[in-house]
């Protein structure tokens, strides 16, 4: 669907289409989800902000002003839900690797120094191990702040590619940071 549909879709939906809702719903998921995923570690909050984000945008959609385009409306909105949720679970009591992985996105996300928990020191260290090419991937991602789009444009593969390999990579640190506290 191209973004001439998008727009003609989108005063449908603000005034109470939900068939022309789920249509857009159905057009922007995969890129709202992927947009989400590599900004977080966990399937979990990745599907919960995604469906706060279009809950937030089927609520607030009447308000909607075409000042840019429809998906990076909604993909700021998911962006908003998914700092307040990285925030949330940072300030929580409980330090599983889920929220020492969201501590670690917010700061990503935030640029922010915090209190650091001692498993962030082995997640250095499990980035340490990787190849430097994935290493290389993690500073342009995070040192530098380049989205997919722009990842993807610079080495020469698709956002989708460069989506899963970050969820695969996200994994593997889990896994190391895992192993390595199982051996502390």
């Amino acid at each position: 669907m191209d973004e001439d549909e998008i727009n003609r879709l989108v005063p449908l939906a603000q005034h109470g289409d939900h068939d022309a809702f789920q249509r857009l719903v159905e057009v922007i998921h995969y890129d709202l989800r992927v947009f989400v995923a590599v900004r977080c570690a966990t399937d979990d909050l990745v599907e919960e902000v995604v469906q706060s984000a279009l809950i937030t945008t089927w609520r607030v959609l009447p308000k909607y002003e075409a000042r840019g385009t429809f998906v990076s409306w909604v993909k700021g909105i998911a962006l908003n839900h998914l700092r307040k949720e990285l925030s949330n679970r940072a300030r929580s009591a409980g330090r599983d690797l889920g929220t020492l992985l969201a501590v670690h996105d917010a700061k990503a996300l935030d640029q922010e120094t915090e209190h650091e928990d001692p498993r962030l020191e082995r997640l250095r260290a499990c980035i340490g191990r990787l190849s430097s090419a994935l290493r290389t991937l993690l500073d342009l991602r995070y040192r530098d702040d380049l989205d997919l789009d722009a990842l993807a444009e610079r080495l020469g593969k698709t956002a989708g590619t460069l989506a899963v390999q970050f969820h695969r990579l996200r994994k593997t640190l889990r896994t190391c940071v895992d192993d390595s506290e199982r051996t502390t």
